[in-house]
């Protein structure tokens, strides 16, 4: 509630808000390796991420662009 309503206060709707809060939930690498949004990339997923580590939805999708950018170049 507080964060929103400064995030109000800073000029941001609801759609931009609710972007912003997606970006900062974090999970373990197990939780993003069962989501169906990285199911074509699991064994990716399993290589690259820390066991230790949690990370947004936006950073596992950089992590994984920037994998693949790697090796097409």
């Amino acid at each position: 509630e507080v964060v929103a309503s400064g995030l109000k206060e800073q000029g941001y709707d609801a759609e931009q808000m609710e972007a912003k809060n997606k970006a900062s939930v974090k999970y373990g690498k197990s939780e993003l390796m069962k989501s169906k949004r990285f199911l074509q990339d699991r064994d990716i997923l399993k290589a690259l991420l820390n066991d230790e580590d949690e990370y947004s939805v936006e950073e596992a999708d950089d992590i994984l662009k920037k994998w693949k950018k790697g090796k097409v170049n």
